[in-house]
């Protein structure tokens, strides 16, 4: 992204009510800073590392869209 990271995105992300950050499923080459690997060993969004597998980031887009849905059902 060349207007903010991907760290930048998720913090203002979070200033959003409704939980969109929690949505937020990262990728990563593996090529990242000091400040990157420990926001990533602290957050509990899923981090999918590149070249990543299709399935893998499919299972992570389903355990969210799940998740969302129960937590949105009347």
């Amino acid at each position: 992204m060349d207007q903010m990271t991907g760290i930048e995105f998720h913090e203002r992300l979070s200033m959003i009510p409704g939980g969109l950050a929690s949505r937020v499923i990262f990728t990563t080459g593996g090529a990242y800073t000091p400040a990157a690997q420990e926001f990533l060993s602290r957050t509990t969004n899923p981090c999918v590392a590149k070249p990543f597998n299709v399935e893998a980031l499919r299972n992570q887009i389903v355990k969210i869209a799940t998740a969302v849905r129960n937590t949105t059902a009347i």
